[in-house]
């Protein structure tokens, strides 16, 4: 975090690890959008979104510059299953669209930084987008996530000094 003062570093070197749940780092489908929000005060907000958006490429580039820090790991993880899309009705929007992968494997993992490249920092999440944090009682997604903090926490233990770079 090289704008921010000398504080602001050090809380940023003590972030052990960041999980990103299906961040669109690269956009995301949002066809069954582009009509329910056409002319809508929050229009702008969901065309940003679109695969391919330079909103999200600079937001990107913006994040791996100003957090350089590899004493922090960042996870992604990526939906599998399909999510139901927008589709307007006699009853107005409803999500009985045709189903799609909503943020791609690419888009959802691309916030990686260029050291964090392989299946430890690439994590599939068999659920829909929606679904991705929704966990249960002895939820294998769950197991999963929660072994992975427990990772981080266990190389980087919560009462250690701040990592090194």
């Amino acid at each position: 975090m090289d704008d921010g003062d000398q504080r602001d570093r050090a809380h940023a070197k003590a972030i052990r690890g960041i999980l990103f749940f299906g961040v669109p780092s690269q956009g995301m489908n949002i066809g069954s959008l582009r009509k329910m929000v056409d002319g809508q005060i929050n229009e702008f907000l969901v065309l940003s979104l679109t695969d391919g958006s330079e909103v999200l490429r600079k937001q990107t580039w913006d994040f791996r510059k100003k957090f350089p820090y590899k004493s922090c790991q960042i996870i992604s993880f990526y939906e599998t299953e399909l999510s139901p899309t927008a589709k307007e009705g006699s009853h107005g929007w409803q999500m009985n669209g045709e189903p799609a992968i909503l943020v791609s494997q690419a888009s959802a993992t691309a916030g990686s930084r260029s050291w964090e490249d392989g299946p430890n920092y690439m994590q599939p999440i068999k659920r829909s987008h929606s679904d991705m944090v929704k966990f249960y009682p002895r939820d294998p997604c769950y197991a999963l996530v929660k072994y992975i903090i427990a990772d981080l926490i266990n190389e980087y233990p919560l009462n250690s000094q701040t990592p090194p770079e």
